[in-house]
């Protein structure tokens, strides 16, 4: 959804204006590097003015799988980030069969997409480290990724 009206000087704002201020409405993510298949996508964003606010998750099914050492999806709205990281977008990963969470980041993929890493730990250091079939874990039924953020829009 975009923004419902522009905010000019002077003008008078209906009821109904303001209340489509920030409506919350649902977007379809589309994936690279990972088959969907039969999982529970579910997915969300509001702007207001530049502003998007997202979020969303994927439950794995018996038929999800991820195929690629890069997985990447898309914003709802097109970003006007140039920088290679957008360190406002967290994301969750949950282990079903081990009962365990990790954390991880987001990076611009272009102005349309961004890619998903997890946080690894080497001694001291902390940095991103690309999902694969095995990373952080094995993906099966049940685990899930979430990713919610904010960014400009284009």
């Amino acid at each position: 959804m975009a923004n419902p009206f522009d905010f000019d000087s002077g003008a008078i704002l209906t009821a109904a204006q303001l209340n489509g201020i920030a409506a919350i409405d649902s977007y379809t993510p589309s994936f690279t590097g990972l088959t969907v298949g039969s999982a529970t996508v579910s997915s969300f964003y509001t702007q207001v003015n530049h502003m998007v606010y997202f979020g969303g998750y994927i439950t794995f099914a018996a038929d999800t799988t991820i195929d690629a050492s890069l997985v990447s999806t898309n914003f709802p709205i097109a970003s006007n980030s140039t920088g290679a990281y957008l360190s406002n977008i967290q994301l969750n990963f949950y282990d079903a069969s081990g009962n365990a969470y990790y954390m991880g980041h987001a990076r611009v993929k272009s102005a349309t997409d961004f890619y998903l890493y997890y946080d690894r730990t080497s001694g001291i250091y902390n940095y991103l480290s690309n999902i694969s079939s095995t990373n952080p874990f094995t993906w099966t039924t049940g685990d899930w990724i979430l990713w919610k953020g904010t960014y400009r829009a284009a």
